[in-house]
C-alpha cells in the first residue's frame, strides 16, 4: 500500500511522491524512509516519521520532524 487517504480525520499517508515511476517514501531495498501523513484540510504535515537503516536493513535511527517542531 503506497496511499492510505481518511476523509474523517483529513490526513493522508503518501509514500509514492516520486517521478517517473519511484517511491519517494522508499530506499532502493523497499525499505520505509519517509511515512509522510499529510493534513490536507491545512496542507501541513500531521506526522512525518524518517528512518534511517545499516546495511543489514537494521534500523539505526528515527527521527520526527514534526513533533520535533
Amino acid at each position: 500500500m503506497v496511499v492510505e487517504d481518511y476523509a474523517e480525520p483529513q490526513v493522508k499517508l503518501n509514500l509514492w511522491g516520486g517521478t517517473n515511476g519511484t517511491y519517494a517514501g522508499f530506499d532502493r531495498f523497499g525499505r520505509i524512509v519517509d511515512h509522510l501523513w499529510r493534513d490536507y484540510g491545512a496542507s501541513t504535515d500531521a506526522d512525518r516519521i524518517q528512518h534511517g537503516y545499516d546495511r543489514s536493513s537494521n534500523r539505526l535511527w528515527r527521527a520526527n520532524p514534526v513533533a520535533a517542531a
